[in-house]
């Protein structure tokens, strides 16, 4: 097994570690649960870079590393939102995040048993380092109780939510001429 593929599992099997953190009542275990999704943030930004610079990519890569990163979001925020670290601001860009998560995830799997996978856009790789960045801030900030520093959090996973929708419909434009109806007319 090559070794971007072992960080791709490795970020899926550290995420029941990092829901057991959030919800420990222990005055360290937030702080573990940071240190646990900044270093699965890391192995997303590291498996890529190196499964392309090794010449060790792979289709089974190529479809989890998305899911990968997509879970360790939906898992995060999910967190921050059962832990009530929010306001209706943050809640409100987080659940955008959720629905175009699950969105995506479905239209590349329709795409991709259409025999068209779907390349990640430059605007999707930037939307996938801010919320990183947002959710490492509220993370950081749910760990030392700062609500300044959630405010900063949220401000980031607002422009994350933004960004999401923005690649969102860059890629359902994208999808569309792929889908027909059954008179062989595009949608």
């Amino acid at each position: 097994m090559s070794v971007p593929m072992m960080l791709t599992l490795s970020r899926l099997a550290i995420l029941p570690l990092f829901v057991l953190l959030m919800l420990l009542p222990l005055s360290w275990a937030a702080y573990g649960a940071l240190i646990v999704f900044v270093s699965a943030a890391l192995t997303d930004f590291l498996d890529g870079f190196l499964a392309r610079h090794l010449n060790q990519t792979s289709d089974l890569g190529a479809f989890l590393d998305p899911v990968a990163d997509k879970l360790l979001t939906l898992t995060a925020v999910a967190m921050l939102m059962f832990e009530q670290q929010l306001t209706v601001f943050g809640l409100s860009a987080g659940l955008c995040i959720l629905w175009r998560e699950v969105s995506i995830m479905a239209l590349r799997q329709a795409m991709a048993h259409k025999g068209h996978p779907v390349e990640v856009s430059w605007v999707a790789k930037l939307k996938t380092a801010v919320q990183f960045l947002a959710l490492t801030l509220l993370l950081l900030a749910f760990a030392r109780a700062d609500a300044s520093m959630n405010i900063v959090g949220e401000v980031l996973l607002v422009v994350a939510a933004a960004l999401t929708m923005h690649s969102f419909v860059l890629y359902v434009r994208r999808a569309l001429p792929f889908f027909e109806s059954t008179d062989g007319k595009p949608l």
